[in-house]
């Protein structure tokens, strides 16, 4: 079971939409709109938290090379890059910075 299906059981648990007994004040309400409820859970709130955690994931790998980037600068000099971003020498893209910088998205 992954860990947004174990964010959703408990979600549900929670709002308690799957006990028909309980049928007063927010939980009639609750109930009333059991279907609306189930169908966010589990088609609205996956996309919402996978386009999130994409945003995040994205995030992470700019600073990462940029962390990067500024490594192989501090080793290597301002001339480690040329004009388009590119690793200029041989040097540098065979080093261990230069592989990690390479690799990254």
């Amino acid at each position: 079971m992954s860990k947004y299906d174990d964010l959703v059981k408990k979600l549900k648990e929670i709002f308690q939409i799957d006990r028909p007994e309980l049928d007063f004040g927010v939980y009639r309400i609750l109930n009333a709109r059991a279907g609306e409820i189930n169908d966010y859970l589990e088609k609205q709130l996956k996309a919402k938290v996978q386009a999130s955690l994409s945003k995040q994931t994205e995030r992470d790998s700019a600073t990462k090379i940029k962390e990067l980037a500024s490594k192989i600068r501090d080793e290597y000099g301002k001339r480690a890059f040329d004009d388009q971003g590119n690793l200029a020498y041989e040097e540098v893209k065979e080093c261990v910075l230069g592989q990690q910088y390479i690799q990254m998205p």
